[in-house]
């Protein structure tokens, strides 16, 4: 039917691979020539686009951490770490609902309860950018992580995550001092 190939049209996702082979996923979807996407591919980023629904009149993107790999001492994955970067093309103001729809699975799923979620909209190697989401909640009987983002007029990128990344960078600077 039309309707049902207009609702098509709207979501799309699309998959990509990287040099590395690291698959990334990213996510567009437009709605009015709105477009929103998602992406872990950067030194320490760990999300992977789940849907974009309207809930309650906003727009809401589901994420989920990926897993650690499978441990054979423990015979099982562990994951608590997310970092990932959303990029948003509006021709107005918007603000966005982000979930990580995983968050009740993670290893220490209690660590959730009364913490933030960190974001930058500059540099995310610069460790002194990063502020923290005073909005994030924890809703432990649906097992997910939430906050809210208000994405500018024309957009631009905005990075999520649990804590501020510590990147390579960082980690060779910190070497040379010591060296």
């Amino acid at each position: 039917s039309p309707l049902a190939q207009r609702r098509s049209s709207v979501f799309r996702s699309t998959t990509s691979f990287i040099s590395s082979s690291r698959s990334v996923r990213s996510m567009s979807l437009s709605l009015q020539e709105e477009t929103i996407s998602i992406s872990d591919a950067f030194d320490g980023g760990n999300g992977e686009y789940v849907k974009t629904e309207m809930v309650d009149g906003v727009k809401t993107v589901f994420v989920r951490i990926r897993p650690d790999p499978y441990t054979e001492l423990e015979q099982k994955t562990h994951f608590q770490y997310f970092s990932f970067r959303a990029t948003s093309k509006t021709p107005k103001e918007e603000t966005i609902k982000y979930v990580i729809e995983n968050a009740g699975d993670a290893s220490y799923a209690i660590a959730w309860n009364g913490s933030t979620t960190f974001y930058t909209c500059t540099d995310p190697n610069d460790p002194n950018s990063w502020k923290r989401k005073l909005d994030t909640s924890y809703d432990s009987s649906a097992g997910t992580l939430s906050w809210s983002h208000a994405h500018s007029k024309g957009g631009g990128s905005v990075c999520f995550s649990y804590f501020p990344p510590y990147s390579y960078n960082r980690h060779l600077a910190l070497i040379s001092q010591c060296a």
